[in-house]
C-alpha cells in the first residue's frame, strides 16, 4: 500500500435517511474505509415538518463506525445544498490540502475510494488537471488506461485539491460572454449537445441553485480537465424525485458498478498525457444529445 496519506471523505446529507444508510454502508465496504477520516456535514431543517426527520438523520449518524475518525458537522440552520457543499468542501480542502465528495445518493463500488485515493495521488502536481471522478457515463470506453482525461466537470462522487479549488468561483464572472461569443458557447455546451449554458444562465437569474454548474463555469475558463475512470464506480439512488436537483434518471446512470480489483494504489495506470482525451468526444456527445432529447 502507498504511504501517501489518505484523502478525507466528506459526505453531505440532509432528511433522506434510507438513501444516506445506503450510502454509507456501501462507503463502509470499500477497502480503505478503516483508514480513512469521514467527515458528515447534516443540514439544518428548511421547515417544522423536516425537523423531525433531520433529528432522526442525526440519531443515525452518531451510530455510524467503520472508519478511522468520524466527524459530524450540524448545522443549525438550513443551508441548502449548493452552500453547503461550497462551504463544507472549502473548510475541509483547506485544512487537508485534496478531499474526496459524497453525497446521501451515491453507492459506490469497493473499491472508489482506492481509485479515488490513487488518482488524487498521481494528478496532484499537475495543475491542469483540476479534479478527479468516480462516476463515468453509461458507455464503454475502449483505452489501455485506467482512466482519460475531459474537460467536463463531475458532482457524483468526486475529488479536488485546495490548489484547483481556492480558484472556485462562486459569482460566475463573465458568463454573460456565452451569449455573445457562438464559439463559447458551443464550446461550453460541448459541441452543442446539452444545455450547460442555460443552466449557467438559469443559476445566475436565481431560478435554480447549482454549485456544479459554476464549479464548470471556473474549470472551463481555466482550460481544466478532469480525471474519469474507464468504468464507473458510483450509482446514483437519488433520481427518485427525492433530491433537490435530481428527478428522473434520463439515462445517466450505469447498471453496474466497477469492481476492479486493484488492491495498491500505486498500481493503477493512469493516461500521464496531459490533454482531453478526444477518441470518446463523438460518444460523449452522442450519450448528452440523447439525453437532452429526454427534456424535449
Amino acid at each position: 500500500m502507498s504511504k501517501n496519506i489518505l484523502a478525507p471523505i466528506v459526505l453531505f446529507v440532509y432528511n433522506r435517511l434510507w438513501h444516506t444508510q445506503q450510502t454509507v454502508e456501501a462507503l463502509k465496504a470499500n477497502k480503505l474505509a478503516e483508514e480513512s477520516m469521514l467527515c458528515i456535514y447534516s443540514d439544518g431543517p428548511k421547515n417544522e415538518s423536516d425537523l423531525a426527520k433531520v433529528s432522526e438523520m442525526r440519531k443515525y449518524l452518531k451510530t455510524i463506525t467503520g472508519f478511522k475518525s468520524l466527524t459530524i458537522v450540524e448545522r443549525d440552520k438550513n443551508y441548502g445544498l449548493s452552500r453547503s457543499i461550497i462551504t463544507g468542501v472549502t473548510e475541509i480542502v483547506n485544512k487537508y490540502d485534496k478531499i474526496i465528495v459524497l453525497e446521501d445518493d451515491l453507492i459506490t463500488s469497493p473499491f472508489f475510494l482506492t481509485y479515488m485515493n490513487a488518482s488524487l495521488n498521481y494528478y496532484k502536481n499537475e495543475k491542469q488537471v483540476v479534479q478527479v471522478t468516480g462516476y463515468m457515463y453509461p458507455m464503454k470506453v475502449k483505452t489501455e488506461y485506467d482512466n482519460l482525461l475531459l474537460p467536463l466537470t463531475s458532482s457524483w462522487g468526486w475529488g479536488t485539491w485546495k490548489r484547483a479549488w481556492k480558484y472556485f468561483d462562486i459569482k460566475a464572472k463573465g458568463w454573460e460572454k456565452l451569449f455573445s461569443v457562438n464559439e463559447l458557447k458551443n464550446r461550453f455546451d460541448f459541441g452543442g449537445s446539452y444545455p450547460f449554458s442555460e443552466m449557467l444562465r438559469y443559476q445566475m437569474q436565481g431560478k435554480i441553485d447549482s454549485w456544479a454548474i459554476r464549479w464548470y463555469w471556473t474549470v472551463f475558463k481555466a482550460n481544466g480537465l478532469i480525471a474519469y475512470p474507464k468504468s464507473s464506480y458510483i450509482i446514483n439512488i437519488g433520481m427518485d424525485g427525492s433530491g433537490v436537483n435530481c428527478g428522473d434518471d434520463y439515462g445517466w446512470n450505469n447498471k453496474k458498478i466497477s469492481r476492479k480489483n486493484i488492491h495498491d494504489l500505486d498500481n493503477y495506470n493512469f493516461q500521464s498525457d496531459i490533454c482531453s482525451s478526444e477518441f470518446v468526444f463523438p460518444d460523449v456527445k452522442n450519450f448528452f444529445s440523447k439525453l437532452y432529447g429526454c427534456f424535449k
